[in-house]
């Protein structure tokens, strides 16, 4: 029985060591100078996340917070044993409504506090893509081509081009592509069937069919998804398409970075 006693003694000592060791290191860290320094960057270096835009039938991405993961960054700072804002270590917050949960609306455009302009291609003539993709490594973007099944099937050799040198390519059945739809106008018929996949339906909002500057010059926004045709107009105006969005600031990415709701601030 004292046997019994003495152990049920020691574990009680144990465990109240156990307890009073872990409030002295809390109590530790809370008056740590490191600590203390990374609590006071918070309201500086945290940034909210915004919800996705929603427009009646229409949606917009959000964009991601961040928020600085305190006591990973304390655990980083401490193998240096001084704060360093560069080792700083942060982690993304969603936004409570985001385009990643919702896929019955039109995707009309990217958010446009990111400053980005999406170029989709539409693949109606072989003879002028192999003239884009040249022209498009010159400038170091990367675009989003889209293609039907019976041009993906007998192109391989031009897919695989656009593909190496980084573009994206979406191959659409009747508008349903394997990521994304894409339609011209509005049709709830298609929107219903990509919803039920899970896939997002995108309408450019500046589609040109002709006269590819002038179109843009008048319509041009930030977050746009400006459709072209691989076509002769196209390309003799490409470059001037190119310099004159990149002279409003804009970035021009893929239809996938564009739409993404990631933070890259």
């Amino acid at each position: 029985m004292k046997k019994l006693f003495s152990l049920i003694g020691l574990a009680t000592i144990m465990t109240l060591s156990f307890i009073i060791s872990e409030k002295t290191t809390l109590a530790i860290k809370d008056v740590d100078e490191i600590m203390n320094q990374i609590k006071e960057k918070t309201s500086e270096k945290n940034i909210p996340p915004e919800n996705a835009i929603i427009k009646n039938d229409t949606i917009r991405p959000g964009i991601d917070g961040r928020q600085i993961d305190i006591q990973e960054s304390y655990n980083r700072m401490r193998t240096i044993n001084m704060y360093n804002e560069k080792y700083l270590i942060y982690k993304n917050i969603e936004p409570d409504i985001s385009i990643n949960k919702i896929y019955d609306k039109y995707i009309i455009g990217g958010n446009p506090k990111k400053k980005s302009i999406s170029i989709v291609f539409i693949i109606n003539e072989n003879n002028n893509i192999e003239y884009i993709l040249k022209i498009l490594g010159q400038t170091n973007i990367k675009v989003t081509f889209i293609a039907d099944k019976y041009w993906s099937e007998n192109n391989n050799s031009i897919k695989e081009q656009i593909k190496k040198q980084g573009h994206t390519i979406e191959i659409l059945n009747n508008g349903i592509g394997n990521k994304y739809c894409f339609i011209e106008t509005k049709t709830k018929e298609t929107l219903e069937k990509c919803s039920k996949q899970q896939k997002h339906t995108i309408i450019p909002n500046i589609n040109i069919k002709s006269t590819p500057l002038i179109t843009l010059k008048k319509n041009l926004t930030s977050g746009s998804i400006i459709s072209l045709m691989t076509n002769n107009t196209t390309t003799q105006e490409l470059k001037m398409i190119i310099d004159y969005i990149n002279k409003k600031g804009y970035t021009i990415l893929n239809l996938e970075q564009h739409l993404s709701e990631k933070n890259n601030n």
